[in-house]
């Protein structure tokens, strides 16, 4: 199985309208994406902010106020967004005021945002309150790091005991921890001590990330990607992508920094 460029609505992750919002959410890369793609659309010119809805690593010199946004702007086509702060001894941004940062997407040809936390972990489902993706967003991407294939559940996921759930016919619990069915799903007997496969992380991702996207975001373009994807982990991301076949998503493979547009092709 190879992989050439996505055959869905042909919708390019590089070709982008101008106003789009761009929400990276998921496990491992999505902050390697998010620059990587934030060099391509500088390059073609266009103004670019980069933010988060979550947290994310401080980056310098970082606009907190609509007015720096604008001043950005009028200096550059690059500004790097949010509110400073230290957590866990770490030098971060959280999200920007809710009306600044809805004035910020206007004033950007692209805008890039972090819209999920994994705390370094490769792989993850969504808790209840989970991605925090804006109304506006018009493309959303969702990362799985092929570094968690190999690992226990509990090595190489965050919220482990949200992936076990999930995968023994549920999703994570809700603000109530009440498990929340999935209908006509095929459960899997796995445990916190299960070791994670392309096959069950494509599962857990249909039945919350996927699921949940499309029904909140019906407009998004939503692509799937497989992160961490260098050639001793190639074989993963192609055996993840293919569990997509089926869904309406666009896929994407990320290694070396480098995002690829995929589709299969047998």
């Amino acid at each position: 199985m190879h992989y050439v460029l996505n055959r869905l609505k042909m919708t390019s992750i590089y070709h982008v309208p101008a106003g789009s919002v761009i929400t990276i959410i998921g496990a491992g890369g999505k902050t390697t994406c998010v620059h990587g793609l934030a060099d391509h659309y500088r390059q073609r010119g266009q103004k670019v902010l980069v933010t988060t809805t979550t947290k994310m690593g401080l980056e310098e010199p970082c606009a907190s106020s609509l007015v720096d946004i604008k001043n950005g702007f009028a200096s550059g086509n690059y500004v790097f967004a949010g509110t400073p702060i230290f957590h866990k001894g770490m030098k971060k941004i959280e999200t920007l005021p809710e009306e600044v940062l809805r004035s910020a997407f206007k004033l950007a040809d692209v805008t890039l945002i972090e819209g999920d936390g994994a705390a370094r972990r490769s792989f993850k489902v969504p808790k209840d309150y989970e991605p925090v993706v804006p109304a506006e967003t018009t493309h959303i991407i969702i990362s799985a790091g092929m570094k968690a294939v190999g690992l226990t559940i509990e090595e190489g996921a965050y919220y482990p005991e949200g992936v076990v759930v999930c995968l023994t016919g549920g999703k994570p619990l809700d603000s109530d921890g009440q498990v929340v069915a999935c209908r006509g799903c095929v459960d899997f007997p796995v445990d916190e001590g299960s070791v994670l496969t392309p096959a069950l992380m494509a599962e857990a991702y249909k039945r919350t990330y996927v699921n949940q996207l499309r029904r909140e975001h019906p407009e998004a373009v939503i692509y799937v990607m497989a992160s961490q994807a260098e050639p001793e982990r190639e074989a993963f991301a192609d055996e993840f992508l293919s569990c997509f076949e089926a869904e309406p998503v666009c896929l994407l493979k990320q290694a070396n920094g480098i995002v690829e547009e995929v589709r299969l092709s047998r």
